[in-house]
């Protein structure tokens, strides 16, 4: 699978919108974008929409943009990755819903 690392551009980013596009087999974001996702390890667009998805909160924090902003811009990161990067990385299977361990007491026995 290619990863298709990432490299910069003069492009300027706002909330909700990475500013990014596909040229050759890189994803060129702005600058400032590359530098405040490099320390958390985000270098191939692969790194980049595992993190959006698992980790907005801190992506939000590095680009002092809100978490919606974060979900909307994977969106529209998906869309321009479609067909580029494996369906499975764009969009991953649904995390099942923890088990709490309760039980409903309407359905418990009653002696």
């Amino acid at each position: 699978m290619r990863h298709f690392p990432i490299k910069s551009t003069a492009a300027i980013d706002k909330p909700g919108d990475l500013c990014a596009s596909v040229k050759g087999d890189n994803v060129l974001l702005p600058v400032r974008v590359v530098n405040a996702l490099a320390p958390l390890g985000i270098h191939t667009a692969v790194d980049l929409v595992v993190y959006l998805d698992a980790f907005p909160s801190a992506v939000a924090g590095e680009l002092g943009w809100e978490i919606n902003d974060v979900q909307h811009a994977l969106g529209i990161l998906r869309r321009q990755l479609k067909g580029i990067v494996d369906d499975s990385i764009l969009h991953p299977p649904m995390r099942p819903e923890p088990f709490s361990g309760a039980l409903d007491p309407s359905t418990l026995k009653k002696h």
